[in-house]
C-alpha cells in the first residue's frame, strides 16, 4: 500500500469520527431539550450531559475501532483513534477554560 493511499484512509477515519461526534452532540442536545420541555428543568441541568461527552464518545469509538480492526481497515482505525484523541484534548481544553472563567 502506498503512503498516499494510507494517508487518505487516515483522513477518511478522521471524517468518520467527526460525523459521529456531531451526531452525538446533536443527540445530547435533543435529549436535553426534550427533558427540559417535559420536566421544566433549568438550562444548567439540560446542558449537564455535555460534561459527559468523553464517556459518550467511548460508547461509539471503542466498538467502531473493534469493527474496523475486524474488517482489517487499520489505516481508517488509526484515523478514528487520532480524531478521538484530538477531540478529547480539545474538549478538556475548553472545559478547563470554562471552569477557569467561572
Amino acid at each position: 500500500m502506498s503512503k498516499i493511499s494510507e494517508i487518505k484512509k487516515i483522513i477518511y477515519g478522521l471524517f468518520i469520527l467527526l460525523f459521529f461526534d456531531l451526531a452525538g452532540l446533536i443527540l445530547i442536545f435533543i435529549i436535553g431539550a426534550l427533558a427540559g420541555s417535559n420536566y421544566n428543568l433549568s438550562l444548567s441541568i439540560q446542558v449537564y450531559p455535555i460534561y459527559l461527552f468523553p464517556i459518550w464518545q467511548l460508547v461509539y469509538v471503542v466498538p467502531l475501532c473493534f469493527w474496523l480492526k475486524k474488517k482489517k481497515k487499520t489505516s481508517v482505525m488509526k484515523g478514528v483513534i487520532i480524531a478521538a484523541i484530538i477531540t478529547f484534548l480539545v474538549y478538556v481544553g475548553c472545559l478547563l477554560l470554562l471552569f477557569s472563567l467561572t
